[in-house]
Order: C-alpha cells, then structure tokens, then sequence
C-alpha cells in the first residue's frame, strides 16, 4: 500500500510539474481507471504494460505531456483515433472537463471498455465511438469540425496525416505522439501533407520520468478544407502510401 500510496502521490507532483492541479477526487479517477485496466487486460489485449509504476510513467504522464502542449491551444473538440486502452484520450477527458474528447476505434472490445471507464468515471465530456477512421471521416458531424485530433503510435506518420487531416477545421492541429526517430517519417510524409492541405508545424522531445523513455510529439496544421476524395478506402493509406503514388497529383 506504502508503494502504490508513493506511485500516486508521484503522479500528482509531477502533473503539478506540467501546470496540473490534481485533486484528491481527480486522483481516484485515475486509480479507478488503472483498477479497470487491469481487470479488463485479462480478457481484452490493451496493453503489455501493467504494473502501476510503468503504467503511471508511460501511459498517464506521457498523456499528461500531451495535455501540457494542448493548454494554451483554446481547444473545444479533441479526437483520438485508435484509442485503444484511452491513452491518450480518456486522460485529456480527465484533466479537460469542459473540452469534449471523441475517442474512436475499429476494435469493438476496446470501445466497450472505453465505454464502461466512461460511465464509471462520469467522463459526460466523453464520448467513444466503434468505427473505423476512413468510414467516420466521411460523416458530416465529424469531418471538419475538430479543434485537434491526436494519434498515438497508431501508424506510420504518413497514414496518420491521411486519417487525421480530414477531420480538422481549418487551422485546427493534428498531433502524433511518436516514440524517438521520428524525423525520418516526416520525409514520408511530406506529400500526403501537401495532399491533405496541411503543413508540419513542429516537433516536441521529452523524457518520461525514471529513464522510462524518450518521446516525441509531431504537430501538423490543417490551411485549408480537405479535398473531399481523401481519406481513401479503409487500408488504402498502408498500402500504396500517398507518398509513392502519382494518382492524385
């Protein structure tokens, strides 16, 4: 108990570190999710990492670094595609109450755990939805509309900017959590950017606490409506990625 008391106690100094004020109702947020995890991970493969202290240092404070970078952005709509275990959305869910946080994913098992967290949490800010990003971007309640949409590890950077820039508002952010060695992926990318009316704007390297790892957040703009035969058909953007493709120049 001594242990886990330190693991939380950590957690919350070191939001305060990132400018997050995590109060002692916030924080059984969090220990009710990890509980869920957990339990869940048994039955639903979300995640390889388990125990609290990894779990605290590689999926809730890298979240929370996302949340950091998002502060001063006057964000009201935040997508997260393949959300998985809801890293990092459920976090930015918590931490933002008064920013509505879509949560999307193409695996039915990982949406109903996203559900039940949700309603056990009493995230109303929240929503999860089961589908795929190619399918939900061809909806006019979704496309367009986003102030940021994030991605996690999801897929190279430039299928990410495929499915994440038509969801955008002009201007809005599209922002791809990344391990280290990002930079040769935006190479990759750089046609599909132009493609999808969108630029790089940046990239953020931080450190997870602990020697847990180096991570790196690439953010992209949206200048202009996307053209509306982009996001191709469900798999199009892994298989014959924009970048080697002369069909739409």
């Amino acid at each position: 108990m001594a242990d886990a008391d330190g693991a939380w106690n950590r957690l919350r100094q070191f939001a305060g570190s990132l400018g997050f004020d995590i109060s002692a109702e916030k924080l059984d947020l969090f220990k009710t999710y990890y509980d869920m995890l957990i339990e869940r991970n048994q039955s639903v493969n979300l995640t390889a990492i388990v125990s609290l202290d990894d779990v605290i240092r590689k999926h809730f404070i890298d979240s929370l670094f996302l949340a950091h970078a998002l502060k001063e952005k006057g964000t009201a709509r935040i997508l997260d595609l393949g959300s998985g275990a809801g890293f990092p959305g459920l976090v930015l869910g918590i931490v933002f109450t008064d920013v509505e946080v879509v949560l999307c994913d193409a695996l039915g098992k990982r949406v109903r755990f996203l559900l039940d967290v949700r309603s056990a949490l009493g995230l109303t800010n929240v929503q999860a939805l089961h589908a795929r990003a190619e399918e939900l971007a061809r909806m006019e309640a979704y496309r367009d509309s986003f102030d940021i949409v994030t991605a996690r590890a999801l897929a190279p950077l430039h299928a990410v900017v495929e499915w994440g820039m038509p969801f955008l508002k002009p201007y809005g952010a599209l922002i791809a959590m990344k391990g280290p060695g990002v930079v040769d992926e935006l190479g990759g990318a750089a046609n599909a950017l132009r493609m999808l009316k969108g630029r790089h704007v940046g990239i953020t390297e931080y450190e997870l606490p602990d020697d847990a790892g180096s991570r790196t957040l690439v953010e992209m703009q949206k200048l202009a409506p996307t053209p509306k035969y982009f996001p191709r058909k469900p798999g199009e953007a892994l298989r014959s990625p924009l970048a080697d493709t002369s069909k739409f120049r």
